[in-house]
C-alpha cells in the first residue's frame, strides 16, 4: 500500500482539514509503513507547530463526525455483503443436505410411501392375521384355572394364612409342604386378588400363567382399557412409545408398536405385535390375543433390543353381565427379553413388573368411564358419552313429568274423586239409617208409648245426652222435631 498525499484525501472545498489550516503549506514525504502511523505522525508534527491553537473546535466535531459516520457506513455494508455471501453458501449446502436424505428416505421406504398413496395395506392380513381357531383353543382357560388351584395349592388356607416367600409353604397345617405341579406348572406368585404359575419354556425360560378376581371393575372397562392407546399412555408409565401402525377393522386387529422401559443398566425393549380381541356374546367371555409380528414401518432401531419372542392371550368373563362391576380373568403369556439375563433378575422383573401393570390396570379400569366423558376419542368413549347423554335426558324428562301442571292436576282430580265417593257413600248409608229409626219410633208412637219400642233401638238412636236440656246434640236429631 502506497502513501497518498493528504490534499489528495481532502477537497478545497467544504469543511476539512485543508480549510482548517489554509495558510500551512504540508510537505509529506513517502515512507514505506502504515497509512495510520504517516497521519500520526503528520498530527503530532501539527500539533507541536500549532496548527490548530485557532481553528474553530464546531467545525473539527463536525468533520470528526462525518468521518466516523463514513467508516461506519462502509464496515457495515462490508457486513451486510459478507452476511449475504455466506447464507447463500449455507442456503445451498442445507439444499443439497436436504436433496440427499430425501433421496435415502425415498430409497429406503420408496415402496411404503407407494403403497400407501395408493391406499394399499403394507400387512398381508390374510397369511398373518390371528386366526378363529386360536381363540376357541382358549375358551376354557378359566376351568383351567380352576384344574391347577385344584391340583397345586392349599385351598384351605385362607388369605391371611398364605405365605408370600414361598408359595409351596402351607401355613394351615391341612397341606404341609406342597411341591405339586399339574403339566409343570408350578404356583409363582399368590396374593389377595391375584395367583401366578409358571412352567419351563425352552432354555432357561418361564411361560406364566396368571388368574385375578376384580369385584370393582366392569368388563367393557377392561377390554377397552387395554385397546384404547391413548389411554394407556396416560396410566401405563412404562409404555416409553406405543403406536398404531395399521387397523383392520373388519377383525378388530391392530399391528401395534411398544417401547417398554427397562430399569437402569439395561436397554429398552420394544415390541412389534398383532393384536386381535374377540367378544363371545353368548359365552359372555372375551379373549385378547398378542404375536409378535414384522412390519415395514417399524424397523429395529440400533439404541433398543427387539423382543421377538412374545406372545400372550387374555380371557374376560364377568360375574354376571359385561357392564356390571365384577371379573374374573386369565392372562397366559411368554417374553424371551433376550441376551444373558441373570435368572434372578428375569424373576425379580416377572415378580414386580406383572403384578404392578395389573394393579395400575386395574384402577385405570375404575376410571375409564371418567376419562371417556371428558377428553375421550373413541368409538368406547363415544358410546359411553352417548349412552350418558341418553341418562340425563331421562332424569330431566322425569323431573319435568313430575312437576307438570298435567300431571299434578290429574294426580288431584283422582284424590278429589276418590275422596267425593267415599263421602258420598258415608252420607247414603247415614241418611238410610236415619230413615230405618225413624220410620220405626212413629210407628210404635201411633200405635201406643214409647215404652213399646225396643230398649236396643231406642238407646242406638237416642243419645245419652239427649235427656240432659244442656246438650246441643238434642238440636240435632229427628225425634226432637216429632215430639
Amino acid at each position: 500500500m502506497y502513501a497518498r498525499r493528504l490534499s489528495q484525501n481532502f477537497s478545497s472545498k467544504g469543511p476539512n482539514l485543508k480549510s482548517v489550516i489554509p495558510d500551512q503549506s504540508i510537505n509529506i514525504e513517502y515512507f514505506n509503513f502504515s497509512k495510520s502511523t504517516l497521519v500520526r505522525r503528520h498530527f503530532s508534527k501539527w500539533s507541536d507547530q500549532g496548527i490548530f491553537k485557532e481553528s474553530n473546535p464546531e467545525k473539527t466535531l463536525k468533520l470528526w463526525v462525518r468521518q466516523f459516520e463514513f467508516v461506519c457506513a462502509q464496515r457495515v455494508r462490508r457486513g451486510q455483503q459478507m452476511f449475504t455471501l455466506y447464507s447463500k453458501w449455507w442456503e445451498e449446502r442445507a439444499l443439497k443436505e436436504l436433496m440427499k436424505r430425501l433421496r435415502i428416505s425415498c430409497t429406503r421406504n420408496g415402496k411404503e410411501l407407494v403403497m400407501t398413496a395408493a391406499g394399499i395395506s403394507l400387512y398381508n392380513w390374510e397369511e398373518n392375521r390371528i386366526k378363529d381357531q386360536d381363540f376357541q383353543d382358549h375358551l376354557d382357560d378359566l376351568k383351567y384355572i380352576d384344574i391347577l388351584k385344584e391340583k397345586t395349592m392349599c385351598l384351605s388356607c385362607e388369605n391371611g394364612q398364605k405365605s408370600n416367600s414361598n408359595t409351596n409353604l402351607c401355613k394351615c397345617g391341612t397341606g404341609g409342604i406342597t411341591n405339586k405341579t399339574h403339566d409343570n406348572w408350578s404356583p409363582f406368585i399368590e396374593k389377595d386378588d391375584l395367583i401366578v404359575w409358571r412352567r419351563p419354556y425352552g432354555e432357561g425360560l418361564f411361560e406364566y400363567k396368571v388368574y385375578g378376581s376384580y369385584y370393582d371393575v366392569t368388563a367393557e372397562d377392561f377390554l377397552n382399557v387395554q385397546v384404547d392407546t391413548n389411554y394407556r399412555k396416560e396410566w401405563d408409565t412404562t409404555a416409553i412409545q406405543l403406536e398404531i401402525g395399521e387397523t383392520d377393522a373388519e377383525s378388530d386387529s391392530d399391528i401395534l408398536y411398544w417401547e417398554m422401559q427397562w430399569p437402569r443398566l439395561f436397554v429398552n425393549r420394544d415390541y412389534v405385535f398383532n393384536r386381535r380381541y374377540k367378544v363371545f356374546n353368548e359365552l359372555k367371555t372375551i379373549i385378547i390375543i398378542n404375536k409378535t409380528t414384522n412390519y415395514e414401518r417399524f424397523p429395529k432401531y440400533p439404541d433398543k433390543y427387539r423382543v421377538e419372542d412374545y406372545w400372550s392371550c387374555m380371557v374376560i368373563k364377568p360375574y354376571t353381565d359385561v357392564k356390571q362391576p365384577g371379573i374374573e380373568f386369565s392372562l397366559t403369556y411368554f417374553d424371551n427379553p433376550g441376551v444373558n439375563i441373570p435368572s434372578s433378575v428375569t424373576t425379580w422383573v416377572a415378580k414386580s413388573a406383572m403384578p404392578d401393570f395389573l394393579a395400575k390396570m386395574r384402577n385405570a379400569s375404575k376410571k375409564y368411564r371418567e376419562y371417556c366423558l371428558t377428553r375421550g376419542l373413541t368409538k368406547a368413549c363415544q358410546v359411553i358419552q352417548q349412552e350418558e347423554k341418553i341418562r340425563k335426558e331421562e332424569e330431566e324428562k322425569n323431573k319435568l313429568d313430575y312437576c307438570s301442571n298435567e300431571r299434578l292436576s290429574l294426580l288431584l282430580a283422582n284424590v278429589f274423586e276418590d275422596i267425593q265417593r267415599k263421602a258420598n257413600e258415608t252420607l247414603l248409608q247415614f241418611r238410610k239409617s236415619d230413615v230405618k229409626h225413624s220410620g220405626a219410633l212413629l210407628k210404635s208412637v201411633d200405635q201406643g208409648t214409647l215404652e213399646d219400642v225396643p230398649s236396643q233401638l231406642v238407646s242406638s238412636t237416642i243419645p245419652k245426652e239427649s235427656n240432659q236440656n244442656t246438650s246441643f246434640w238434642k238440636y240435632l236429631h229427628p225425634l226432637y222435631y216429632f215430639t
